[in-house]
This record gives C-alpha cells, sequence and structure tokens, in this order.
C-alpha cells in the first residue's frame, strides 16, 4: 500500500492552525458543552494570568480596542472579546485566553531551550510555570473529544 501524500491526499501534514478542507470542527455549542457553556467565565477564571500577560505585552492600544469593537480608548487584554471559530485546530476561540496561552508557551519555549533571559526578563520560572496553565487551558480545549472526533482522530478510539 503506497502511503503517500500525492496517493494518500488525507495524510497531508496540517501546515496552518485552520483545519483541512473537509475536515469541519465541532459547532459552538459542542464546543462550549465541554466547559460549561460560558467563555466569559472561563477566561475569569484566568484573569490573573491573562492580566499579568497583558501588562508584559502592553496590551492593548487604541487601536486594537477599537478594531475588537471597544471603542477607540485603551482597553485591557482582559477586555477583548471571545469569538469563535469551528475550523481551528488549536484554539476555537481568539480574544484574551487564547492570546495569553499564546504567549505563556512561547515564553516557555524559550525558557526550556535556554534562552535567557526568557520572556524578556519579567518572569521568575515560577511565575512563568503560573502562566503556562493559560496555555494547557486553550490545548486541553483545542484537543478535545469534540476536535478528535471531528478529525477522524484514533485518540478517540
Amino acid at each position: 500500500v503506497e502511503a503517500t501524500a500525492a496517493a494518500q491526499p488525507l495524510l497531508l501534514p496540517l501546515v496552518s492552525d485552520d483545519a483541512e478542507a473537509g475536515c469541519a470542527g465541532p459547532s459552538e455549542a459542542d464546543v462550549l458543552r465541554s466547559f460549561g457553556g460560558d467563555v466569559d467565565a472561563l477566561a475569569a477564571a484566568y484573569k490573573p494570568q491573562i492580566d499579568r500577560v497583558g501588562s508584559l505585552l502592553g496590551c492593548c492600544s487604541a487601536e486594537v480596542c477599537d478594531r475588537h469593537g471597544l471603542g477607540r480608548r485603551n482597553c485591557s487584554l482582559s477586555d477583548l472579546p471571545h469569538t469563535f471559530h469551528p475550523g481551528r485546530y488549536y484554539s476555537y476561540f481568539d480574544g484574551a485566553l487564547s492570546i495569553a496561552g499564546y504567549y505563556a508557551d512561547a515564553w516557555m519555549l524559550q525558557a526550556v531551550s535556554g534562552v535567557e533571559p526568557f520572556a524578556w526578563g519579567e518572569l521568575t520560572l515560577s511565575e512563568l510555570s503560573e502562566l503556562y496553565r493559560v496555555h494547557q487551558r486553550v490545548i486541553w480545549l483545542g484537543a478535545s473529544l469534540n476536535a478528535s472526533r471531528g478529525r477522524a482522530s484514533h485518540a478517540v478510539a
């Protein structure tokens, strides 16, 4: 059996954060059920971590806030709304949780790779470990049963 991308197009690797055509993600209702149905409440549980990431980033400028419908004023990372994206592989929602998780992951990769100073020298390893909890939650949302079913994963077995 020839198992090449040409012979088996479903074996193509993921090269972006978006699901390939034909691999529809779960519905918003399915994702919401996986953690109680309230994205704002989920983000509120991680507000201290989100606020810390926002302060390190200097987020957010009036331009960013305006782009997210918050008016032409400065806002915090925690203020950014959550927008559902069903075709995403990594994170189903844009917004504070996803952004904070992204940076926590990047800084953790710096730390474990020996990059000094990680996170511009603004965090201790203990503080970074606390921020990394946001990334773990975002990954859990993306690697849930919903994602596995939507992509015919063997992990469902």
